[in-house]
């Protein structure tokens, strides 16, 4: 069931309503599909906190990831081979062998299309193939030599084929689907063909280095394989050597060969069969520059990368297991595209929520570089930001994200990836920065003694504004409209109005002095302090009362940290560190009803937008990952909730998509809005198909007046 969530602008209380249902943890890969197009790339793996096997196939071309859960299939699964047809881009179908099992699936939606059992004579199977016309399987037992089809609809076993030898260790290599062979490695020097066609042997490969487990590449008549430290190619005809590079690498690994048998990955480098050269070689210490990568895209543009160490997480906040993640890389730009699971993030230090709160970006920072991850409201990852700048803010409806150098203010075009414009600030010593919508634009720079105000659309300087010399300012907040709250220690709360220049100075009075300043409400109402015993207090402006409230439970929990007010609710957000345990808790406390309540347990570290209601948690868990909350105002709204069902389909979709939903959102406007929030189509629901052929490809979202729904368009 989804909730859609209606507002009505009452007085109500504070609360936290779940705007987003997200699923997604960290995947884990068991296996990689060799690809065979830079359109679908397929991976096979299990999530931490799902109880089935699920397959992910990956866009090189345009940069998506579709992930379905195959049911049937648990997690647990150990040992498994699989196999595509041979044209996936026609057809769909994947199979899986699970020792005595067979299970056909199509990897779109997850949909279990066949599945029998393999058992012949009591014999289990090691490895699966589709035949080159896709309507048998083949399966190959290494212990007997045998080889059985499988007709692919009925399940029946047709037919059953015996390949004699006389080698006691032969090892499989690889089943040659277009020419109806299989390879198969009968000593360290020899590979042998086996004709499926005829019953027999056809052709013996004799060669002078010994491979463990060469990769085989049937398409260009090479075999590649790693020995000592070497790249070795060597013809798949005559067995002769062609090329011996050294890689200084001595564990064999999986060898993948671009779309175009141009590019060869090995071992995380890239070789050039054409050029005889290596293109790429990773950087350990530089991972997000030079990852290492799995498989390279025909055009030496784009890549998918191994698993690359991001992070750290567990419950423990100092002890905990290392974080992996593979990316959809660009190689132009050196610079990630996407992860591959759609809410793996790179150790977040803080989120950005934008201007008009269709995204949010969580700011990384890596080798003195930021890796801003774009996300939408949704949960879903758009891509990825990386700036040699901080990020600070979204302005103009999310179209651009601004940065800052500390000299200047630029601004990075989401859209275009472009820095359009830029504000020079000087070598004054900038603490914090802010932007305002009214009245045209401003953007707010808060030096150490000044307050300047630039007009957005000239970006020229309108006024400086002093901050009281040598005195030291907390905090700079505004209400959103037209003036700024900023605290002076020890005892003033100054309010300034940008559009008439006037000020005006609160004298606070009667704090007792164990009692240190942690956060005042951007209307100014509320100063939030904090003792040494994890006492709060609270100062109210407007009555000019004072009070206080303990915030432990016990003497374990004694360290509080990261007080915040939410908005302008008399609510209080904050951490407590257990010290025994070096654990994280997170509470809000209503200090108007007297009520302390958990927002997230020890595996959330919690991030909230200074001036947007939006609360961003982070897990710690495996792979960090977020979940967004929106936060009602106190003053304006209340929530009720009415449930409904809700889907887009087909999803994804090509020409139409139809939308199910309740009577009750008969006749109401839909609109439809691409990846960065551009209005694309709109319509009126009658409950009949929706025309989305004029669409590019890509990510869409349909939105009604009470809910969002994500599409994907072919």
């Amino acid at each position: 069931m989804k909730k859609i969530f209606y507002f009505i602008f009452i007085l109500s209380s504070f609360n936290i309503g779940s705007a987003v249902t997200i699923d997604d943890d960290f995947f884990t890969v068991s296996h990689v599909h060799e690809p065979f197009s830079d359109s679908r790339i397929v991976m096979t793996g299990v999530f931490s906190n799902k109880e089935n096997m699920h397959v992910c196939y990956i866009d090189l071309e345009n940069d998506t990831v579709y992930i379905s859960k195959l049911l049937g299939l648990g997690k647990n699964i150990q040992t498994y081979t699989l196999d595509h047809k041979t044209d996936l881009n026609k057809s769909n179908e994947i199979a899986f062998l699970l020792r005595d099992s067979v299970y056909i699936y199509d990897i779109v939606s997850g949909k279990l299309i066949n599945s029998f059992l393999t058992t012949n004579e009591k014999i289990f199977f090691n490895y699966l193939s589709f035949t080159n016309n896709g309507n048998e399987i083949l399966l190959y037992n290494i212990d007997s030599n045998l080889i059985a089809y499988y007709d692919v609809l009925t399940g029946d076993n047709v037919k059953n084929v015996k390949i004699n030898s006389d080698s006691t260790d032969m090892q499989f290599i690889s089943f040659l689907k277009q020419k109806e062979l299989i390879a198969l490695k009968q000593s360290l020097d020899k590979i042998s063909y086996f004709s499926l066609i005829d019953g027999k042997w056809v052709k013996d490969i004799n060669f002078s280095r010994k491979a463990n487990k060469p990769s085989f590449i049937d398409s260009d008549n090479k075999i590649m394989f790693t020995e000592n430290g070497n790249f070795i190619i060597i013809d798949a005809n005559t067995g002769d050597t062609l090329l011996v590079k050294e890689i200084y690498i001595t564990k064999p690994d999986r060898i993948s060969i671009s779309s175009n048998l141009k590019y060869i990955c090995v071992n995380s480098y890239v070789f050039d069969l054409e050029d005889e050269d290596f293109l790429y070689t990773y950087d350990l210490d530089n991972f997000l520059e030079k990852p290492p990568l799995a498989y390279v895209n025909s055009t030496f543009d784009k890549a998918l990368t191994h698993a690359i160490r991001t992070g750290n997480c567990g419950t423990n906040i100092y002890q905990g297991q290392t974080i992996l993640t593979r990316f959809i890389y660009n190689l132009e730009k050196n610079r990630p595209i996407r992860s591959v699971v759609n809410k793996a993030l790179l150790d977040p230090i803080k989120s950005i929520i934008s201007d008009n709160n269709l995204f949010f970006v969580n700011v990384s920072k890596v080798n003195e570089m930021y890796y801003n991850t774009l996300v939408d409201m949704n949960g879903s990852l758009l891509k990825y930001i990386v700036l040699d700048k901080k990020p600070i803010f979204f302005v103009d409806n999310s179209t651009y994200l601004v940065c800052t150098d500390s000299n200047s203010l630029f601004f990075y075009n989401v859209l275009t990836d472009n820095i359009d414009r830029q504000i020079y600030l000087g070598p004054e010593v900038i603490k914090d920065f802010y932007y305002t919508s009214e009245n045209g634009g401003k953007i707010l720079v808060k030096g150490i003694n000044s307050l300047r105000i630039f007009d957005y659309t000239t970006l020229e300087l309108e006024r400086t504004i002093d901050l009281i010399s040598g005195l030291d300012i907390y905090t700079f907040k505004t209400d959103h409209l037209k003036h700024i709250n900023y605290f002076v220690s020890p005892s003033k709360l100054i309010n300034y109005n940008i559009l008439d220049g006037k000020a005006s100075v609160h004298e606070i009075q009667d704090i007792p002095i164990e009692f240190r300043y942690q956060d005042i409400s951007p209307n100014g109402q509320y100063v939030i302090y904090a003792d040494k015993t994890n006492n709060l207090g609270i100062y109210n402006s407007k009555t000019h009362s004072f009070s206080t409230k303990k915030l432990y439970n016990n003497i374990e929990e004694n360290l509080i940290s990261d007080i915040r007010l939410i908005e302008n609710n008399q609510t209080v957000l904050y951490r407590k560190k257990d010290v025994s345990k070096s654990l994280l808790f997170q509470y809000t406390y209503d200090f108007t009803a007297d009520k302390i309540d958990s927002v997230g347990d020890n595996e959330t570290l919690f991030n909230i937008s200074s001036d947007k209601s939006v609360l961003i948690k982070y897990s710690s868990l495996c792979h960090t990952s977020y979940d967004i909350d929106i936060i009602q105002n106190s003053q304006s709204s209340v929530e009720t909730t009415t449930e409904i069902t809700g889907t887009v389909y087909p999803n994804p979709a090509s020409d139409f998509i139809k939308i199910d939903m309740n009577v009750s959102a008969m006749n109401s406007s839909i609109e439809i809005f691409d990846a960065y929030g551009k209005q694309v189509k709109s319509a009126i629901y009658t409950g009949e198909e929706i025309d989305i052929s004029s669409l590019t490809a890509g990510v869409y979202f349909v939105k009604t007046p009470s809910h969002s729904y994500k599409f994907i368009k072919l």
